[in-house]
């Protein structure tokens, strides 16, 4: 799973990491605000191929870590 954030600061992204040493689960992440073509074209292609729906062809974004980890 990729959770994208926008202005993701560095607590944000140690905490991800220390969740990936712990989980079975392993978590992604995009510091950007401006998210690159190929790469929303691979999630969009990923949830195709997983069956999973692409609301308007966007990523989701989150304001807060709080709101991207409620929404797991």
């Amino acid at each position: 799973m990729t959770l994208v954030i926008k202005n993701a600061d560095n607590k944000l992204v140690e905490m991800i990491d220390a969740i990936n040493k712990m989980s079975k689960k392993v978590y992604s992440y995009v510091k950007e605000d401006e998210y690159p073509a190929e790469l929303v074209e691979s999630i969009k292609s990923g949830e195709k191929e997983y069956n999973a729906a692409v609301k308007d062809g966007t990523l989701k974004t989150y304001a807060t870590a709080q709101e991207a980890f409620a929404d797991l």
